[in-house]
């Protein structure tokens, strides 16, 4: 009877920490669609003649807020049960290294938004995308 106990407790516990992946892994999804929504809604709002920075910083914050988030949000297997690819993982230093990238391009971005720099703000949106576009291509599922 208590290895009937113990066996029910572990199954149980594998759907929890799998369910709990699961919405990470929808967390995750959302903050990058934010990201790429935003990163469009910079490049939008840079390539006027007259600039709402008030706007502009909104966003740039906002994409700070998500990749705060992202940063510390792939814990070691956390991809089971997602459509993440397990590659993420078997590779995390180039992950990360990718990552920084994004986030050193975003506080760029900011950083630009800040000193209302329109030149800067555009040649950062553009390193932006060349950085999302490498990490894509190693690491995103597509179905």
């Amino acid at each position: 009877m208590k290895f009937l106990a113990v066996f029910i407790f572990l199954i149980s516990s594998t759907l929890v920490y799998s369910e709990n992946y699961r919405a990470l892994s929808l967390e995750r999804k959302q903050a990058f669609t934010n990201i790429e929504d935003n990163l469009d809604l910079i490049i939008k709002n840079s390539e006027v003649d007259e600039l709402n920075w008030n706007e502009l910083t909104l966003i740039s914050q906002d994409l700070n807020d998500d990749i705060r988030f992202l940063k510390q949000s792939f814990p070691l297997n956390s991809f089971k049960n997602t459509r993440a690819r397990e590659r993420i993982w078997s590779n995390i230093d180039d992950f990360k290294q990718r990552f920084s990238e994004l986030e050193s391009t975003v506080s760029n971005i900011s950083e630009s938004v800040k000193n209302k720099n329109q030149k800067n703000i555009i040649e950062s949106w553009d390193a932006a995308g060349n950085t999302c576009n490498a990490c894509h291509r190693r690491y995103r599922t597509f179905w």
